[in-house]
């Protein structure tokens, strides 16, 4: 069994395979293969990983930070905004398992 509690999170980079990181949301799965990098690059967002620390290259989970806004949307909360536009992993998976 995994203990997630471990978790070590980094800033991503090049050591880190992001084309193992699966977790069955193919809008996350596509973002970190193919546009993560970009918006690393482009000093669009910041993305961290969470890896465990006997394997820190497998990426078991990302996050994104940005500093861009987006417009608010009349009547909903913050949090429905979110939850309407966001896909998310349910849980965390790997390729791996």
């Amino acid at each position: 069994m995994t203990n997630f509690r471990n978790l070590v999170i980094a800033p991503l980079n090049a050591a880190h395979d992001r084309v193992g990181f699966r977790c069955n949301v193919e809008a996350l799965d596509q973002y970190i293969h193919k546009q993560a990098g970009q918006d690393i690059r482009r000093r669009i967002s910041r993305i961290f990983v969470a890896a465990l620390p006997d394997n820190p290259k497998e990426v078991m989970g990302y996050y994104s930070l940005s500093t861009l806004s987006t417009e608010a949307i009349a009547g909903k909360t913050g949090q429905e905004v979110a939850e309407a536009s966001s896909p998310r992993c349910s849980d965390w998976q790997t390729g791996s398992q």
